[in-house]
């Protein structure tokens, strides 16, 4: 683009050099319009708000639906010196559970519960029922 087309048949000769000056071109490309377009997932919640009634759960006559919960308690800002755990020899296992894949500061897990649940949900009649099953709970 923007050089005119140059073709030179080459010989059979073994090391050949060549100085090739190419022509200037005033060929160009047309213009570009850029034009704002709204952002795909700002049209897809658009669109979700406005068929919100008609996906309601409480219209339709049953459905069921998996629950998944986990609550978890870190401990933050633990002073990283030296020899620490001289100092708290009963807690010596803490540097092995710190917690160092945030890109933040480190933290402690102190308290972890996860559960998963089956919530089930019938128009008529009216019975609800739900099943807890606990994954694991550490502290």
């Amino acid at each position: 683009m923007g050089y005119s087309v140059y073709k030179q048949k080459l010989s059979d000769a073994g090391q050949q050099n060549f100085t090739i000056y190419l022509k200037s071109s005033s060929d160009t490309l047309g213009d570009v319009i850029v034009r704002p377009h709204e952002d795909p997932a700002v049209v897809l919640m658009k669109k979700v708000q406005m068929h919100r009634p008609e996906n309601n759960q409480q219209q339709v006559p049953a459905y069921k639906q998996e629950v998944y919960n986990k609550i978890e308690i870190d401990i933050t800002n633990i002073p990283f010196v030296e020899g620490i755990t001289k100092r708290i020899r009963p807690f010596d296992f803490i540097d092995k559970y710190i917690d160092s894949t945030s890109d933040e500061k480190p933290f402690l897990p102190f308290f972890l519960t996860e559960s998963l649940s089956d919530y089930y949900y019938r128009k008529q009649p009216k019975p609800k029922r739900k099943i807890l099953w606990p994954l694991r709970s550490q502290a």
